[in-house]
């Protein structure tokens, strides 16, 4: 769940409530870490946006 939270966040950058909730997460660091470790350069750059 956190992880599609993350990757779906461009189409909330405008709301500041959830960017908030993501980044606050139990797990966040981990989660975003293991996204950044992916073989999938698409979501390693939408990692490296956070």
């Amino acid at each position: 769940m956190l992880e599609t939270k993350i990757l779906n966040y461009l189409n909330y950058l405008g709301d500041s409530e959830y960017m908030a909730e993501v980044v606050t997460s139990s797990g966040a660091v981990h989660t975003l870490i293991k996204l950044l470790k992916s073989k999938d350069k698409i979501i390693v750059g939408d990692a490296c946006l956070i």
